[in-house]
């Protein structure tokens, strides 16, 4: 009867062992998805942070850049008509920075004309990647491309370190994207044989 009552125990014991085991491993495993999820969450609110709004710029038409409340604390860098029209259109490109979010970007649109006065219908931005900050040398440049003995004004990049300054072309290039007139966006592209005009070259500082 004893050894009964004692077999019983260790039944209990181990069932309730294993029991607890279970409800330990299921908290684990619902804890660690809530963590995936926080994480998630807070990616998605940083990407948010990071863009500003700038999605919803696309294809709104303005005359000044401070028209829309995403860029309204962004001033004018410098830009640059793309060369030669494309199915009888013109289209730009704009860099503007904010020094308070240390943020850059590059706008591409197309020139219009609405009651004689002159537009920018927004098409697409890129978010300047922050590796353009790391040198004093390195940043974007909106100068023509070279690719090979031709030019090719879609192509804008990021100059690495090792360029100076002190030529008409930059030809360390980190990345490199094209304005692509046909598609309207922005695609990133190889950087293989791209030069990229030094704007700043023979002027006087």
């Amino acid at each position: 009867m004893i050894k009964q009552i004692f077999s019983i125990v260790c039944i209990v014991i181990f069932l309730v062992g294993c029991s607890n085991k279970k409800n330990d491993a299921l908290t684990q495993k619902t804890a660690e998805s809530a963590e995936v999820d926080t994480t998630q969450i807070a990616q998605k609110q940083l990407n948010k942070n990071i863009d500003g709004g700038f999605e919803s710029m696309r294809g709104k038409i303005i005359t000044i850049i401070d028209e829309l409340d995403c860029l309204n604390r962004y001033y004018d860098g410098s830009g640059r008509l793309i060369r030669g029209e494309y199915k009888n259109r013109q289209y730009v490109l704009e860099l503007l920075n904010n020094k308070q979010r240390d943020t850059t970007i590059v706008v591409f649109a197309e020139l219009i004309r609405i009651n004689k006065v002159r537009k920018m219908r927004i098409l697409d931005y890129l978010i300047v990647p922050d590796t353009a900050n790391f040198h004093y040398y390195s940043g974007i440049e909106l100068g023509e491309a070279m690719v090979g003995d031709s030019i090719d004004g879609e192509i804008f990049g990021i100059v690495g370190v090792n360029d100076e300054g002190d030529k008409p072309y930059f030809e360390d290039i980190e990345m490199a994207w094209r304005a692509d007139r046909e598609t309207e966006k922005i695609i990133k592209i190889e950087t293989k044989g791209i030069k990229i005009q030094n704007e700043g070259y023979g002027s006087e500082y």
